[in-house]
């Protein structure tokens, strides 16, 4: 019983050591560059590493060299069972008004080993709240459960028996 313990102590270790030694912000210029293959290049000002954290803050995003929206903060927790990421502050450029609402206040991203294949999405905006999910499939879906202002990006919504949904596939 005791090498079973030596084992399990050795190998919950092994894997917090990982976890704490990884360069994260390894983790985020590679971010960068598969973005940069899309055209969409992120401009941050500040990058904060500690333990098991990731912070960024007052980023610029842009799409084929155009500005199109400014995010206050990002904060990414980078565990071994468990991932989160906390975003802050988002504002979209008005030329967007039709497809995305202008503001978002906060918007969380969760991954857990208890779910490998799907990720689910918290978001409140000046549109009202989401929630949602992406998956490994690529497939996005969004309801929006507390609906305030919608008018803008209406047409890119759908409806079901349960209220105003956004979903697609990429």
């Amino acid at each position: 019983m005791q090498v079973v313990k030596n084992i399990f102590i050795a190998l919950v270790s092994l894997l917090l050591a990982i976890v704490i030694f990884m360069p994260k912000q390894e983790l985020y210029y590679k971010l960068e560059k598969s973005l940069d293959s899309y055209g969409i290049i992120l401009n941050e000002k500040k990058i904060d590493e500690n333990l098991f954290a990731l912070d960024m803050s007052d980023i610029d995003v842009y799409a084929e060299g155009i500005k199109v929206a400014h995010i206050d903060n990002i904060h990414c927790f980078i565990g071994i069972f468990y991932n989160y990421i906390d975003i802050s502050g988002v504002v979209f450029d008005k030329s967007l008004k039709s497809f995305v609402p202008l503001k978002i206040t906060k918007a969380d991203i969760t991954a857990s080993i208890l779910n490998p294949t799907q990720a689910t999405i918290g978001i409140d905006g000046d549109f009202g709240k989401a929630k949602g999910y992406v998956n490994i499939n690529g497939v996005l879906h969004l309801d929006i459960i507390d609906v305030k202002d919608i008018k803008a990006f209406k047409r890119s919504l759908h409806k079901n028996g349960n209220g105003w949904y956004y979903e697609t596939k990429f």
